[in-house]
């Protein structure tokens, strides 16, 4: 019995962290499959960026983020060529976009 709940509640947090990240727009758009732990973080994160900056203006729940975050990308890679690299006062990387690879061999 014990067996089965337990593979019950690991069956339950895989479908949780696979819904999050169908969700998020960093772990939607990413090639490779990102693991439970990364989803986790980026799903902090992505909270952490949302309480500092606030919520801007009424969007559609369904499309915004993946949107801004589109046209936020395009229009970094596309004024500067480069990347974008969000920090806190602190020091704590808050969001790095996908062009980091590029720069430094790193993923996001």
């Amino acid at each position: 019995m014990r067996n089965i709940a337990e593979k019950m509640r690991r069956d339950k947090l895989n479908n949780y962290v696979s819904e999050l990240a169908s969700i998020l727009p960093l772990v939607c758009g990413a090639n490779k499959r990102i693991d439970k732990t990364s989803v986790l973080r980026l799903a902090a994160n992505y909270i952490r960026m949302h309480s500092m900056f606030g919520d801007v203006g009424e969007r559609s729940a369904a499309s915004a983020p993946g949107h801004v975050y589109r046209v936020l990308m395009s229009t970094v890679e596309e004024v500067n060529g480069g990347f974008l690299l969000v920090v806190t006062s602190s020091g704590k990387v808050v969001f790095v976009s996908e062009a980091i690879e590029g720069f430094f061999g790193h993923t996001q």
